[in-house]
C-alpha cells in the first residue's frame, strides 16, 4: 500500500477508519467492495446529459465511464441493469488494488 493511502486510511479524518477495515478485509477474503453504483472517474461527454440520458447517450455515458474505471489498477467488475426510464446503466465492484487506487483518485468523494 503507498505511503499516501497509509496516511489517508490512518488518519483521523471521518470514514477514514472503515476504509482502511474494508481495504484490509477486502484483501484479506479476496472479497469485492460494491461501491453502490456508477464510479465516474473522468469528465462526462460533452453535450450527453447526465440526469435523463436516453439509451443511445446512456451507451456513451457508460463506455466513458467503463474506459476511465478500467484504466486504474486492480479488478473491476460492472453489473449492468435496466433503469427505471428503460435505459441501460452500471454498478461498479471491485476489489482491495481497485478500491486503493479509487481512494487515491482526485475525483474520490466521500459521502457523509
Amino acid at each position: 500500500m503507498s505511503s499516501a493511502l497509509e496516511e489517508r486510511l490512518t488518519s483521523s479524518a471521518p470514514g477514514a477508519r472503515p476504509l482502511r477495515r474494508s481495504a484490509q478485509r477486502g484483501r484479506r477474503f479476496e472479497a469485492l467492495v460494491d461501491f453502490g453504483g456508477a464510479l465516474i472517474p473522468d469528465a462526462l461527454p460533452p453535450g450527453v446529459p447526465y440526469g435523463e440520458p436516453d439509451t443511445e447517450q446512456s451507451e456513451l455515458l457508460l463506455a466513458s465511464i467503463s474506459s476511465g474505471a478500467r484504466a486504474l489498477p486492480g479488478t473491476l467488475d460492472e453489473l449492468r441493469y435496466q433503469t427505471a426510464r428503460e435505459t441501460p446503466w452500471v454498478n461498479h465492484m471491485g476489489d482491495a488494488d481497485f478500491l486503493a487506487a479509487w481512494l487515491q483518485h482526485p475525483r474520490f468523494r466521500m459521502v457523509k
